[in-house]
């Protein structure tokens, strides 16, 4: 459990500064965001080390052929996709970080 203490600096912002180190205008603590960092991180590392090498078996092979899309709207629906996804993953990783719960 990380135990906070509640200070106020002169521009009047609320700070929290936790047993890691100092912490941010939102109150998260340089040790949570250090660790939400390494898990990312770790997470991208395993992707591209463990599963990008399977994309040229998989099609030279023929089990899983690769190819682009076609058409300008499914290019459209790929790109809205991943905004609404990288969005809502944000916005959830800022409300876990700044719940007092």
């Amino acid at each position: 459990m990380l135990f906070c203490s509640v200070r106020r600096v002169d521009e009047g912002q609320a700070w929290i500064r936790g047993s890691g180190g100092h912490a941010d205008a939102l109150g998260v603590s340089s040790l949570t965001i250090a660790w939400c960092k390494l898990m990312c991180r770790f997470a991208g590392f395993s992707n591209v080390v463990l599963l990008a090498p399977l994309f040229p078996i998989l099609h030279y092979t023929g089990i899983e052929p690769f190819e682009l899309p076609k058409s300008k709207a499914i290019w459209v629906h790929c790109v809205v996709n991943m905004a609404i996804c990288v969005s809502s993953d944000y916005i959830y990783m800022i409300g876990k970080l700044t719940c007092p719960l």
